[in-house]
């Protein structure tokens, strides 16, 4: 898969028919309650009641650009297929307790007809979160979020006599970027919930060294030559909203703000809204904002409108 075309073809398969096999997937799993005892079935007072809950987003949509007598570019003709996975589950006892998983994957491919293809979206994040209830709606928390894309990524530049040539610029775990971080939260159900990282750390890690001979730098995400990793200790603060507005407009918004107590302040924000057509047409409208002196010291902002075929278990 990573510098294997076959590999990717078939990954990239493989991803594509997870939304169509959860549609076989019994809906009644969304939300079961569990029974279980430490010791035995015997002992009914020491029976644990918890609530097992899940749901899964698939949305895929695919749009085409076709230009005649076009000043700017004349082989802009193009096609974008965009799929996008959010999976997520948790595990919670009464308000004490819950435990919380999201598995989010984007993938688009840009291809240029009689020319070039690229990846892009390429992200794939795993968000855990542990909250214990300390007062009300105050938890101590833990999370982490894991975060790398799958598929090579490449540069296309022109050599000295005009050819074209390819370039990689990144690859699967190169880089992989964990963020960790213990401390305070405040929820607001049925809105949003804010945590205060008190101590968190930042760890990102290149699987792919021969990333600084191709790109011909001394730095990569902050990463020096020689180095296959970065570790950065400090504080963090995470706002997210997931509320329905209307009928069938939903909001989703995930601030992250990391501060190196040697560096400054890395932003990564993205904020979607999607909505909802009729049972299996959706669109969404997002932005993404990150800001990361060590990967570049402009402001990189992005904006996505689609409309495509969607499903919701």
């Amino acid at each position: 898969m990573w510098g294997n075309g076959k590999k990717q073809w078939v990954l990239l398969a493989l991803y594509s028919l997870i939304g169509i096999s959860s549609l076989a997937q019994d809906s009644l799993l969304r939300d079961i309650p569990i029974i279980w005892t430490p010791d035995s079935l015997r002992n009914p007072e020491q029976l644990i009641r918890a609530r097992f809950s899940q749901d899964l987003d698939y949305f895929l949509s695919l749009s085409a650009f076709q230009f005649l007598n076009w000043n700017h570019d004349k082989k802009a003709d193009h096609l974008i297929f965009l799929q996008s996975l959010k999976y997520q589950f948790s595990l919670s006892k009464d308000s004490s307790f819950c435990i919380s998983n999201i598995l989010v994957h984007d993938l688009g491919f840009q291809v240029f007809v009689d020319s070039i293809t690229q990846i892009h979206p390429d992200e794939t994040t795993l968000a855990t979160r542990l909250s214990v209830n300390l007062h009300k709606k105050w938890n101590l928390t833990f999370s982490s979020e894991i975060s790398s894309r799958l598929f090579n990524n490449f540069e296309y530049n022109t050599d000295d006599q005009g050819k074209p040539i390819k370039v990689l610029s990144s690859s699967f775990m190169t880089p992989l970027t964990m963020i960790f971080s213990f401390g305070i939260g405040h929820s607001w159900p049925g809105f949003g919930d804010l945590n205060l990282g008190l101590s968190s750390a930042k760890f990102t890690y290149l699987r792919d060294r021969s990333i600084f001979e191709k790109l011909n730098v001394s730095d990569f995400y902050g990463i020096p030559k020689g180095k296959n990793h970065r570790f950065e200790y400090g504080l963090s603060v995470r706002f997210l909203v997931d509320k329905d507005l209307f009928k069938k407009i939903h909001w989703n918004c995930d601030l992250l703000l990391f501060k190196n107590y040697l560096s400054p302040i890395d932003i990564s924000l993205k904020n979607l809204f999607c909505i909802k057509i009729n049972k299996f047409i959706k669109t969404s409208i997002q932005t993404r904002i990150l800001y990361e002196e060590k990967i570049s010291k402009n402001l990189q902002l992005e904006n996505h409108v689609n409309i495509g075929f969607s499903i919701h278990l």
